[in-house]
């Protein structure tokens, strides 16, 4: 293993803990959606956290495995052009404008619940909720429509030993990224004076957390903006004024899987850290599960499903503890219900023993 190899090892060690991190948040939001997370925010969280998953893993094979020595020979039977090919090199720029427009859509989220909190849900209906969603995805689609019937292939660099693609899509990245995170940007510092400006809001601690998940996962998407911007810039306007630098090229190449990582997988995290509701429902299905696994592991201990297939005398024996033990509950009952029973005679007539006499009636014995 050549020294070149170690990101792949550690990309190795802390993605696949975040994206089971991401799943389980899902399915939480999923399952208690009733309950906890009934909330617009978390309905977008949960389609942006589909695509997040998805754009890292389509994104790490175009954009990350081939970079390096140690699983790049897989890319060396990809020199020609194939159909495959092109649709995971579209797929992977698509699902990245989703997710920049998702994102966008969060911070929209979060500017209507703080200037607009009495009006708030009826703008996120679901029917609107839906159709923003959808226009995420089809806006989506603008920058990349023409690498559909694209030629894409691995060419190798024979300086470096890598292989990499090429496109011809860098000015679209750039600017898709741009616009969102921008927007997204203004959307959160007016969210920022807003909370600060009003003190007496209603359920404020609610809103700060969730205003804080969004703010922070923007601020991880910065990197990403500027590493894009810059590459756009000396791939297309260094190579026409003949300031192209091929070491920032290079650079930039090798720092993308580390800043798309921070962008995708960064809301995870955030979410666990700021939100109470997501910590304890994450802990309350660990507890249910562990539950579940040690019930069905007595089940299957103490379960009788050869019976049948044991000795007369087996059978009886095994069957005889339970019986004996209805029999004994029975008996039990059936004795509290005959106290009961005398209890409460016992108590009426003491009673009616005690009552003082009435007129024209005499005295009751002892």
């Amino acid at each position: 293993m050549l020294f070149s190899d170690v990101p792949i090892i550690i990309f190795a060690v802390y993605i696949p803990p975040l994206i089971v991190l991401y799943i389980l948040e899902l399915i939480a939001i999923v399952k208690y959606r009733k309950q906890a997370f009934s909330s617009s925010f978390f309905k977008i969280f949960a389609v942006l956290a589909v695509v997040n998953i998805a754009s890292c893993l389509l994104g790490s094979f175009v954009f990350r495995l081939n970079l390096y020595p140690l699983v790049n020979g897989f890319y060396a039977n990809l020199m020609a052009h194939s159909q495959w090919l092109t649709a995971a090199y579209v797929g992977a720029y698509y699902l990245n404008c989703v997710s920049e427009a998702l994102g966008a859509l969060l911070a929209t989220n979060r500017f209507t619940a703080l200037f607009f909190p009495l009006h708030h849900n009826q703008i996120w209906h679901w029917r609107t909720l839906g159709a923003s969603v959808l226009l995420c995805c089809l806006v989506s689609l603008a920058p990349v429509w023409f690498t559909f019937d694209n030629t894409t292939a691995f060419v190798p660099h024979a300086e470096r030993g890598i292989d990499y693609f090429v496109g011809s899509i860098w000015f679209n990245m750039a600017l898709v990224t741009v616009c969102c995170t921008g927007l997204s940007t203004l959307l959160y510092i007016a969210c920022a004076v807003r909370m600060c400006v009003s003190q007496g809001t209603r359920n404020r601690k609610a809103e700060r957390n969730l205003f804080l998940t969004g703010f922070f996962s923007m601020l991880c998407s910065l990197p990403y903006m500027i590493a894009m911007l810059m590459f756009y810039i000396n791939l297309t306007i260094g190579i026409d004024n003949g300031t192209f630098d091929p070491d920032l090229l290079s650079f930039f190449t090798f720092q993308l899987p580390w800043l798309t990582d921070l962008k995708y997988l960064t809301p995870g995290p955030m979410l666990l850290i700021t939100n109470k509701s997501i910590r304890n429902k994450l802990m309350k299905m660990s507890s249910t599960s562990s539950n579940d696994t040690h019930s069905i592991h007595i089940e299957s201990s103490n379960e009788f499903t050869n019976i049948g297939q044991l000795p007369p005398k087996q059978n009886r024996w095994l069957l005889l503890p339970p019986i004996i033990a209805m029999k004994n509950a029975d008996l039990r009952m059936r004795n509290l219900l005959h106290n009961d029973r005398r209890s409460l005679s016992d108590s009426i007539l003491r009673r009616y023993r005690q009552r003082p006499p009435m007129p024209f009636q005499m005295p009751l014995i002892n």
